[in-house]
């Protein structure tokens, strides 16, 4: 299972909560985040998680720029959860779970990922 979410720069504080929350309840997971308006690579999220920027889920700058223009920070990260949900299927995670950077995990969601696993898709 992997655990994930999309951010703006400014929510890495918010991510790395999150994350670190993440793993605490699930050891040997791994956690992924995307940065929507990052695309040098400059923002440090977390040792322990993967980072990611749009061009990674296949968003070009073209498309980043357009969308860049017709949403805020909120918007432009909503814009981007398929993309990355996508790109973590794509590559063969076999559960990947889509989380608000400004949640933290209380306890086990492997609940959740079972079920991801047997009917593909998993809302809450």
């Amino acid at each position: 299972m992997i655990g994930s979410t999309v951010i703006t720069a400014r929510y890495a504080p918010y991510a790395r909560v999150l994350g670190r929350s993440f793993l605490e309840h699930h050891p040997g997971a791994r956690f992924t985040v995307l940065v929507a308006d990052d695309v040098e690579g400059t923002v440090e999220v977390d040792g322990g998680f993967e980072a990611l920027r749009p061009s990674d889920v296949g968003i070009d700058d073209a498309e980043l720029h357009r969308r860049a223009v017709m949403y805020d920070g909120q918007g432009l990260t909503c814009s981007m959860k398929p993309a990355l949900l996508r790109h973590l299927v794509d590559r063969g995670e076999d559960a990947a779970l889509l989380l608000d950077a400004d949640s933290r995990v209380y306890g086990d969601l492997e609940p959740l990922a079972e079920l991801a696993r047997r009917h593909s898709t998993v809302m809450t």
